[in-house]
């Protein structure tokens, strides 16, 4: 797979980052289309559009450390087989309480119905030694450390 260095044209919204990738795979040309938004999600609210941030071009890590989690997930990729939706954040618990556990979930609906809708189960911190004591906690980053 080779990538061309002809971008195809990509007229888009102001409200939205986007660019084009042209590759061959084998004898054939294929055009990649990348379109980023940025939305804040606030429960029991409609998703509100941020201004658009740059597409990310290499995976960048929590303290520029490859061992840690990944912050930012390289955005371009010639070819993938299927659509990739990346949430970054923190959970909190409602009102500002403490809490030891929340259940967050991240959904995209089309005419009120569900299209895709994944669960995560966040917990306070813990330690190796005594998993059942979790520390309550306001808020969680949704990192794999933690």
């Amino acid at each position: 797979m080779t990538e061309s260095s002809l971008p195809l044209a990509v007229a888009h919204d102001e409200r939205l980052a986007a660019r084009s990738i042209r590759f061959r795979y084998g004898e054939r040309g294929f055009s990649t289309i990348i379109a980023k938004v940025v939305l804040r999600l606030v429960e029991g609210s409609d998703a509100m559009l941020l201004p658009p941030e740059p597409l990310v071009t290499e995976d960048e890590h929590y303290e520029n450390d490859p061992s840690k989690s990944v912050r930012k997930a390289n955005e371009v990729a010639p070819r993938l087989l299927a659509t990739d939706v990346i949430l970054t954040g923190n959970a909190f618990q409602p009102g500002g309480e403490s809490g030891t556990t929340r259940v967050v979930g991240l959904g995209l609906h089309r005419g009120g119905a569900a299209i895709f809708y994944k669960a995560l189960h966040v917990y306070g911190d813990r330690t190796v030694e005594s998993p059942e004591r979790v520390k309550p906690c306001t808020t969680m980053p949704l990192v794999w450390e933690r």
